[in-house]
């Protein structure tokens, strides 16, 4: 293979290693995005809509109870979630950054 005309005697960044970094991240960011959507819709609710609570009407203490329950393992699912996207960016970050250290620890050998 000839070397790539910006990079001198072999040091080529890894293009696959680059790409799939990339992809990584942006699927990582993909699904922080999807997670703070969600966030959003499941606080954006009042409290009554999320504890099935009727005007009106006098409280089921089971019906809030478990709303509540409901709530709390949205609540688990959505820090889960964040957190599985922020690993999955980090790694992406990591994967491009491994395929251009090569590069920058290579002495350039120069014809003198």
């Amino acid at each position: 293979m000839a070397d790539a005309p910006n990079q001198p005697n072999g040091n080529r960044p890894e293009w696959m290693g680059s790409i799939l970094g990339v992809a990584t991240f942006v699927l990582g960011v993909a699904l922080l995005w999807m997670t703070f959507q969600w966030a959003y819709g499941v606080l954006t609710q009042t409290p009554a809509q999320t504890l099935g609570l009727k005007d009106g009407e006098a409280v089921d203490l089971n019906v809030a109870g478990r709303n509540f329950l409901g709530v709390l393992v949205k609540v688990m699912a959505l820090v889960l979630m964040a957190g599985i996207g922020a690993t999955i960016a980090t790694r992406g970050v990591k994967l491009y950054m491994a395929s251009r250290e090569h590069v920058s620890q290579r002495p350039n050998k120069r014809a003198e």
